[in-house]
């Protein structure tokens, strides 16, 4: 879920920032262990404007509902069409 989040469709490496933030952690963390906390905050510094749900740069959601949750998190795509309005094509 964070590499589809993290993808820039289009671009010549649509994985570059996933995968710099796979050799952030492998680097900052080798030899040690990496906590949940740690992640999050690793995720929050490369994170997207579209990730920043809640505002204030944080993950926190991400993480309640894929990786503390015990539970398949589920979500709900709406799509309305509109008649185009008068004067407008």
């Amino acid at each position: 879920m964070l590499r589809e989040m993290l993808r820039q469709p289009g671009s010549k490496n649509p994985d570059a920032r996933f995968t710099a933030l796979l050799q952030t952690l492998a680097t900052k963390y080798a030899y040690r262990a990496l906590s949940t906390e740690d992640l999050q905050r690793e995720v929050e510094a490369v994170m997207t404007p579209a990730m920043d749900l809640e505002g204030g740069r944080s993950m926190q959601w991400f993480f309640e509902q894929w990786v503390r949750g015990t539970g398949l998190p589920h979500y709900r795509v709406e799509s309305r069409r509109m008649p185009p309005r008068k004067g407008i094509s």
